[in-house]
């Protein structure tokens, strides 16, 4: 028998008080596209990177970092700032933007659009 004790509401060991001020949503800081894995499109990886199980893998730290995908699809052209290589937007590695693929016909908060692609302000 499991024994899970009930909790009428939640303990804080200090005070809490208002600030009178109003939360806001803290700005997303980024300083360029990020070099992480990527979905694989097909067979191919772009250059730099290894295809592994599914992904494309960064070779080294020193590659330019790539855009996303999220359909499978290859890019066919790329927003200011980046490439195509091999089907991928990868960016030139004095390029501070970071973009993400457009998912509906708009941008989130923040961000403005550039092809299909959006772009963050």
């Amino acid at each position: 028998m499991l024994n899970i004790p009930s909790v009428e509401a939640h303990q804080v060991d200090r005070d809490i008080k208002n600030s009178g001020h109003e939360m806001r949503e803290q700005p997303l800081v980024m300083r360029g596209q990020p070099l992480v894995p990527i979905m694989q499109i097909g067979n191919v990886c772009p250059l730099g990177f290894f295809p592994s199980a599914g992904y494309c893998i960064p070779a080294t730290s020193a590659i330019a970092a790539v855009i996303p995908t999220y359909s499978g699809s290859k890019a066919f052209g790329c927003p200011a700032g980046y490439r195509n290589n091999n089907g991928y937007c990868q960016t030139f590695s004095q390029s501070r933007h970071y973009a993400i693929p457009m998912l509906t016909d708009r941008c989130p908060r923040g961000y403005y659009n550039n092809q299909s692609f959006c772009i963050k302000q």
